[in-house]
C-alpha cells in the first residue's frame, strides 16, 4: 500500500519543466488534488486553475483546513511533502523553530558561527525573541552539541529533526 501519491505540476509551470514533483496523502488526493492545476510558487505548490475558486492558494493550507491566525508546518522542511503525516498547525513561532538552515550558514550547523576574535566555535539560539548566549568552544562538535540540547531544551517537539 502506497503511503503517498506523487503528483506532477500542470504543463508549462516551471515546476513541470523542471521535472519536479510534490506529495500528498491517498486519502486527500481525490479530495484535493484530482482535476486540479498546480503551480510551484516560492518552493510550495500553489493551485494554479479557477476551479472551486482556489486559485493562488497553497495546497498545504487546504488540506490543513486554512487555519486563521496560524500557519502550517512542514514538519521534514520539505514544501513538496504535503502528506497530512508532514504537516502541523502551529504558530508561526513554532513554525520559526523547526526552519530550514540559512543558506548564509558556514558551519553546517544552525546556530553556530565562527568567533574571529576568539578563534573558537559560538554557539547561541533564539527562544521567545531573546537570543540566548550557549558558549564558545575549542570544536564544531561541541558548539552542535550545545545547540542541539539547547533546540529539545527550547524548543521541544519543534526541535530540528
Amino acid at each position: 500500500m502506497n503511503l503517498f501519491i506523487e503528483c506532477k505540476f500542470s504543463n508549462g509551470t516551471q515546476g513541470y519543466r523542471d521535472g519536479k514533483t510534490f506529495l500528498v496523502s491517498p486519502d486527500d488526493y481525490e479530495d484535493y488534488v484530482d482535476g486540479y492545476k498546480f503551480c510551484l510558487s516560492k518552493s510550495y505548490v500553489r493551485y494554479s486553475g479557477t476551479k472551486d475558486g482556489l486559485n493562488g492558494k497553497l495546497l498545504h493550507r487546504i488540506i490543513m483546513g486554512e487555519p486563521e491566525d496560524l500557519v502550517v508546518d512542514h514538519i521534514n522542511r520539505d514544501p513538496l511533502d504535503n502528506r497530512r503525516e508532514n504537516l502541523r498547525i502551529v504558530t508561526q513561532q513554532e513554525n520559526t523553530m523547526n526552519m530550514s538552515m540559512s543558506k548564509r550558514n558556514k558551519s553546517g550547523v544552525p546556530g553556530v558561527s565562527w568567533n574571529k576574535r576568539d578563534n573558537k566555535w559560538l554557539a547561541t539560539i533564539t527562544s521567545k525573541y531573546k537570543l540566548i548566549y550557549l558558549g564558545c568552544f575549542d570544536n564544531l562538535e561541541g558548539a552542535a552539541k550545545a545547540r542541539k540540547d539547547a533546540e529539545m531544551k527550547y524548543f521541544g517537539e519543534f526541535a530540528r529533526k
